[in-house]
C-alpha cells in the first residue's frame, strides 16, 4: 500500500472518529487508534512515536492531524532496513523531531535528563524514548507535570487513560516502569502550553 492510500485510509479513520481525535491518545493497541496504518503495520504496532507527537502538539495547545503526523512519520521518521518490512523497528526520534518541525513545533532532540527536568518542571511537556530493560522494546511516550504527579500518554498498549505517578524527576519516572532512558525531544521554551 503506498503512502497515500494509507493517509486517505488514516484520514477515513480519524474523521470517522472526531471525538477519539481531539484529545491526547492513550492505548494504540485499541480501537479507532489500532485501524491506522504506518509502514506495513497496523497502528496498534508502531505507532507509538506518531502518537507521540500528536499528543506533544495537543499539550502545547496545538489540534494536529493524526493522520498527516503518519503521513510525515512514514516520509521522514521510520526505521526502514532491506531485509524487514517497514516499520518493524517503530520511528526513530530525530524523525519524530522532524515531523515536529514540520508541523510547526520547534524542539530539541538530547540524552540530558537535566534538560528535561528543566522543560517539565517549566511546565513543558516531554517526549520520552526509553528502552524496556527486561524486554529490550523500545517505546515512546509523553509526560508532563502536573501538581505533584507525573502524567504519562500513551504508556501502555491498551491504556484507556493518562497514567500518573508520583515521581516527578524523570529518570525515576523512567525507572518506575523499568525502562532507560534514549532520547528526549524538548519543545523550545516559545512554545505555547495549553
Amino acid at each position: 500500500m503506498r503512502n497515500t492510500e494509507k493517509y486517505r485510509r488514516n484520514r477515513r479513520v480519524e474523521t470517522d472518529n472526531k471525538a477519539a481525535f481531539s484529545v491526547p491518545i492513550n492505548g494504540q493497541g485499541r480501537e479507532p487508534y489500532s485501524l491506522t496504518v504506518l509502514g506495513d503495520f497496523s497502528g496498534g504496532y508502531n505507532t507509538c512515536g506518531s502518537i507521540a507527537a500528536f499528543n506533544f502538539m495537543q499539550l502545547l495547545g496545538q489540534k494536529p492531524s493524526f493522520s498527516r503526523i503518519l503521513h510525515l512519520t512514514e516520509k521522514y521518521a521510520l526505521i526502514s532496513l532491506p531485509f524487514m518490512k517497514k516499520g518493524k523497528l517503530g520511528a526513530h526520534a530525530f524523525g519524530i523531531a522532524r515531523v515536529l518541525k514540520i508541523m510547526g513545533i520547534k524542539c530539541a532532540v538530547t540524552a540530558s535528563a537535566k534538560k528535561a527536568d528543566k522543560a517539565l518542571s517549566d511546565g513543558r511537556p516531554v517526549i520520552l524514548l526509553y528502552q524496556d530493560k527486561k524486554q529490550l522494546y523500545m517505546h515512546f511516550v509523553v509526560i508532563r507535570i502536573s501538581g505533584d504527579k507525573a502524567e504519562i500518554f500513551n504508556r501502555y498498549n491498551n491504556s484507556v487513560s493518562t497514567v500518573f505517578i508520583d515521581k516527578t524527576d524523570i529518570k525515576a519516572i523512567t525507572e518506575s516502569f523499568g525502562g532507560r532512558i534514549i532520547l528526549l525531544i524538548i519543545p523550545n521554551r516559545k512554545e505555547r502550553l495549553t
